[in-house]
């Protein structure tokens, strides 16, 4: 990408998951120790979208709130029947009775969008995690970019022409509406199939397990009993099949077990995107490590020619 979006972020399995895009002022889930990660940087947060209510992905929201929440900011998008949330809101309004009244909780459902700032707008999606089909208890999110652009048939006409024409038809005969979908968040999220990832300029998914065999095991593992059965996570040859499908701009991998090594994820990574051919730039965030300026790192994938000096 020629001008990288400013994504800080951690995420590990079970622990915590935060994910800050500064361009947007958008946080991504809002796990344990955002502010202490992000410290001044967390001011600039107007708008939380939260995917579920495991207290992995919300518990950061207590600090967040009391430390920066005025005249109505930030706004927390939350999953509408996720009942965690009013409960939460009501508890920051008595616990933190200066700040916890000035939050704006807004519960969303797939296909529903608010605006986040000028021409951006956040949608969520149909999510997999919590299995209810009749209540919404998870979803994703993706930020679009609406914009206006001459319809194709004018493009070739000069600027007068395309004056005088506004003029006599009107606008919005010349015009045609365009979205952009800037960045896709699956949050925690099962198999899924690619069509509703299509378009995306930026992917973040998550690849808990990086084998299926990985994913039974560790379910059943002490150290995961935590995460109930009902919910689904993803596993990495999975998600890298789905990248394939989708084809963004650039991949960005989170929430792995901790179980894992950051040297066993890359070269999990690597093998897998070798094997497929991919031809997008991966990027990881790693278990129990805070990412700073993410997209402006090495990515894992591919990998980078060695220097002469490795060569010789």
């Amino acid at each position: 990408m020629s001008n990288p979006l400013t994504i800080t972020a951690f995420s590990t399995a079970l622990y915590s998951t935060w994910i800050f895009v500064e361009e947007f002022r958008l946080l991504l889930d809002a796990g344990d120790g955002v502010c202490a990660g992000l410290l001044g940087k967390s001011r600039k947060i107007d708008w939380v979208a939260v995917t579920h209510a495991d207290r992995d992905h919300m518990t950061g929201l207590l600090q967040l709130q009391q430390l920066n929440a005025h005249d109505g900011k930030p706004q927390i998008f939350y999953p509408r029947d996720a009942g965690s949330f009013p409960a939460f809101g009501e508890f920051c309004r008595q616990f933190d009775p200066r700040s916890g009244p000035q939050i704006t909780w807004s519960p969303i459902e797939p296909r529903q969008s608010y605006p986040i700032g000028d021409s951006l707008r956040i949608e969520a999606l149909p999510n997999n995690h919590i299995q209810n089909s009749a209540q919404i208890k998870s979803v994703s999110y993706r930020v679009l970019r609406e914009k206006r652009k001459l319809r194709e048939q004018f493009r070739d006409l000069s600027q007068a022409e395309i004056t005088a024409l506004a003029r006599r038809e009107g606008s919005d005969a010349l015009m045609e509406s365009h979205t952009d979908i800037l960045l896709s968040y699956a949050g925690d999220i099962g198999r899924t199939a690619p069509d509703p990832w299509l378009g995306s300029q930026i992917l973040i998914h998550e690849a808990t397990f990086l084998s299926e065999e990985d994913s039974g095991v560790l379910a059943q593992s002490k150290r995961h009993s935590q995460m109930p059965k009902r919910n689904q996570h993803s596993v990495l040859p999975d998600v890298l099949q789905l990248a394939k499908d989708v084809q963004p701009e650039v991949l960005v991998l989170n929430h792995f077990s901790s179980r894992y090594s950051p040297e066993e994820i890359e070269a999990t990574v690597v093998e897998g995107a070798a094997s497929l051919e991919l031809t997008f730039p991966i990027y990881v965030i790693p278990p129990g490590r805070i990412v700073r300026d993410l997209l402006r790192q090495p990515p894992v994938w591919p990998r980078a020619a060695p220097s002469p000096d490795e060569r010789s």
